[in-house]
């Protein structure tokens, strides 16, 4: 998959932002290395500056905000966060405000489970991302015949209508699954997630 224009967009719309501010990029798969890179290089393309990445698979979520403040004003990319057990996000939910910095941009890196966890295992943590930036499967470059054979999967599975699943997370009702925000972005609905 080609992530140039994804990155791109990503970089462009987040890096506007005002300083201190939370960014969520929100994928229809587990975020790749090469989806990471191309973010990192664009910001320093569009922006001349030096994007920060940060694992967070293996990290403590107390550790991890205590290195979240070390960076003052630096951009930091978290990745891993689809790894992160529901504990993991409960103690950055009870940690929440030593992640917040005056300066600088935080991006979170989240595929399909990791924007069901944070929604489901730390609101806070979420409301101070805010929208989110989505990359749908146009920007990964799947081609028609992945994306329709991934909605045809999720509509047998579940026995639901792609109308059924828009309907509930307009109306607020849909329970945020990884499935179901995977589902929501292949559809072009990420504004729903």
């Amino acid at each position: 998959m080609d992530y140039q224009l994804a990155g791109f967009e990503a970089v462009r719309r987040g890096g506007l932002r005002a300083p201190g501010s939370w960014i969520g990029i929100a994928t229809s798969i587990e975020p790749s290395e090469e989806l990471a890179g191309e973010i990192i290089s664009e910001a320093q393309v569009q922006f001349n500056r030096q994007v920060y990445a940060i694992d967070a698979r293996a990290a403590d979520p107390f550790k991890l905000a205590q290195d979240i403040q070390s960076r003052g004003a630096d951009w930091l990319l978290l990745l891993g966060l689809d790894a992160w057990s529901q504990q993991n996000w409960n103690s950055s939910e009870l940690n929440r405000n030593s992640w917040i910095r005056e300066d600088g941009l935080t991006w979170f890196l989240l595929g399909p489970s990791a924007t069901s966890s944070i929604a489901r295992y730390a609101p806070n943590v979420r409301s101070l991302i805010g929208p989110y930036i989505v990359v749908g499967p146009t920007d990964l470059r799947m081609t028609s015949e992945e994306r329709a054979s991934r909605l045809a999967q999720l509509r047998d599975f579940y026995r639901r209508t792609d109308a059924e699943i828009t309907a509930e997370a307009e109306s607020h009702a849909l329970e945020m699954s990884p499935h179901m925000v995977e589902w929501l972005i292949l559809l072009d609905r990420g504004d729903l997630v």
